[in-house]
């Protein structure tokens, strides 16, 4: 039987990351032009990114079966937005997450104790 355990784990922290898209209300529509280009991160081509010599060729091998340019557009993440990867496991999400938010956002990443002991504590294998 094939092990489900990674695939519920994705589920579960796609379904919270839903929850990190803005709060508030929307900002005034009286924003001036040069003010509004400022706050707005520069987009991020995450398949550019997500390509990149800085990435291992083992998590660049998941990239075809994870889809995380198609997972990321229909969670709505953006650059400049603060995200959560809850129970990140060994962190693959996390960096792709990172790519997508650019400098301007943030990932926090975490692990329930739970999970590092199932993982042998250690939080940064991806292996698993």
């Amino acid at each position: 039987m094939k092990n489900d355990f990674p695939a519920v784990l994705f589920v579960t922290a796609a379904l919270f990351l839903t929850a990190c898209g803005p709060s508030g209300p929307e900002a005034p529509a009286a924003i001036t032009e040069a003010s509004s280009k400022a706050a707005i991160p520069a987009p991020v081509d995450l398949a550019t990114a997500l390509a990149r010599d800085t990435r291992s060729d083992k998590d660049k091998s998941r990239d075809a079966g994870r889809k995380p340019v198609a997972v990321l557009d229909f969670l709505g993440v953006e650059p400049g937005k603060n995200v959560i990867d809850l129970m990140a496991a060994g962190g693959w999400y996390s960096e792709v997450l990172s790519l997508a938010v650019g400098e301007e956002g943030t990932v926090t990443a975490q692990n329930p104790p739970w999970l590092l002991a199932f993982r042998d504590e250690s939080p940064g294998r991806a292996d698993l």
